[in-house]
Parts: C-alpha cells; structure tokens; sequence
C-alpha cells in the first residue's frame, strides 16, 4: 500500500473518489493474495502434520506446486507493480520469491512475513467501508473468485477421489497424480476419459464437480460478455458525444460564415447605396 494514490493531488471534483476506487482495487487483490496464501499454508501443513495415506499427499504435493505457480506470478506482478523494487526485495520480497518456488511445501512457510504485512497494511491502511466493498468485490472479480474457487475444488475433489476410488478393484484412479489430473479435467468439463471414477460415491462426486465446473465456467464466459457489452456501450456514448460535438462545432462554423457573408452583403449594398446616391446628386450637363 505504499503506493498509495492518496499521494497524489485531490481532484477538484468529486474528490477521492477515484482513490476510493483504487483502494477497493487493491484490497480486493490483497484478499484474493491473502487466502491463496492461506490455501498454499494449509496444504503444507496437512501435508507435513496430518497422518494421511500416500495418494492423499500426492495430492496435496501436486495441488501444492498448482498452487505455487499462482504465488509466482503474483511476486512478479507485486513485483513490477511497486516503486522501491530494491527495497521491497530486501525487505520481504525475497521470502516471497522463496515462498513461491514451486516443489517443496515446507518454503510456503516463508510467505507467513508476507501475509503478516498484508492483514496489517489491509486493516491499517484501508477503512471498514472499503474493506467491505472489498469483500463485494472479490465476489464480483470474476477472474479472481474462479481461480480461487477452482484451487479449492480440485483439492478438495481429488483428496475425495482418491480415498474412494483408489482401494476399488477395477479403479483407474489409484495415485494422487491420477486424481488431480482427473479433477482438473472434470471441472473443466473437456472430459478427457482416460480417468474416470467407477464406485458409486466416486461417480457422485464427479457429478457435483462437473455441475461445479460448468457453474463455474457460465459465470466466467457471463462475465466476460458483460464486460464486453459495457465497453461496446461506453465506446459507443463516446461516438454519440463525439458526433454531437462535431456537428455542434459545424453549426458555429455555419454561423460564423453567415455572419462574414452578411456582413460583407451589407457592405455591398451599402457601397452600391453610395454610388447611386452621388449619381442622383451629380450637376446635370
């Protein structure tokens, strides 16, 4: 938040409201930074603390490295986005780019300095009311909601997936690499078929995830079309204005014109006025 765009002037109109908008901007980002953050923790510690079988930290190591691509480029996009690079990457940045790498769980503990900084800066700096509209906001971000939403799911569905279909005789699903690819492949309903669940339960949940993955993908592919269409609708007011000023700047051309062609008829007339005048009053031969 040290780029804060309080630090520049105040507008004359309507002033902070596009600061307002900036800062519910950013602490809509940092909510969304904050829980993958939480979300890559989890896994690291399930998979170091918690008893769990084989496949199920299969899992939890390839959602992990999933994971881990997704911090890496928010260090590279908090990164490039700040000013004091230098300082940032001797400060804490340099835990971040530790904490992203992806193939060991055990580094996502270094990003525990870098979510400190976060719920501090995001309580410090930004008030209730745009913490608030923060929390709309991360819902309306599309973008932001489905990637988040997507990690959950396909943790969650492959760690299920596993401990069901995998102790099944005829399972095709038996490691934890299996069940991630299945997950990914359902929830993005392309149904690949090379992995498919065969016990009741196992189907059930791929009924859910797939009814998930299409939910998922209409609000996406809504969103999109929304976003669209308001652009077309603001690209075309900006034509309507622009077409009304350019006739508008026509009709004063037109008057103007009018007024010189009036100006110089009367001069005409009234240098012609002139001429006959002196030929009434000439003497006579």
């Amino acid at each position: 938040m040290q780029d804060s765009a309080f630090d520049a002037p105040a507008p004359e109109i309507q002033p902070g409201a596009d600061d307002q908008g900036a800062m519910v901007t950013r602490a809509a980002y940092q909510l969304f930074r904050m829980l993958v953050a939480l979300l890559a923790l989890a896994i690291a510690l399930a998979y170091y603390l918690l008893p769990l079988p084989a496949a199920v930290d299969q899992v939890l190591y390839v959602v992990d490295s999933l994971v881990a691509v997704v911090l890496l480029y928010d260090f590279f996009a908090h990164l490039f986005s700040k000013r004091g690079r230098v300082r940032y990457l001797l400060a804490y940045g340099w835990l971040d780019l530790l904490g992203a790498l992806p193939g060991l769980p055990l580094l996502r503990l270094a990003r525990i300095p870098s979510l400190t900084v976060m719920m501090r800066e995001l309580r410090e700096t930004t008030s209730k009311d745009a913490r608030l509209a923060a929390r709309q906001r991360l819902a309306e971000s599309t973008l932001l909601a489905v990637v988040l939403v997507v990690l959950l799911v396909v943790t969650l569905g492959s760690v299920l997936i596993v401990l069901i279909e995998a102790p099944a005789k005829n399972a095709n699903i038996k490691t934890g690499e299996d069940a991630v690819w299945w997950a990914i492949v359902t929830v993005a309903t392309v149904g690949y078929g090379d992995k498919f669940p065969v016990t009741p339960v196992g189907r059930l949940i791929g009924t859910a995830m797939i009814v998930v993955g299409v939910s998922l993908f209409s609000v996406l592919t809504s969103y999109i079309a929304t976003q669209f269409m308001a652009r077309r609708k603001s690209a075309g007011i900006s034509e309507v204005e622009l077409l009304r000023r350019e006739m508008q700047a026509a009709f004063v051309e037109s008057q103007h014109r009018a007024a010189a062609e009036n100006a110089l008829l009367q001069a005409e007339i009234a240098a012609l006025r002139e001429l006959l005048t002196a030929s009434d009053t000439s003497p006579k031969p």
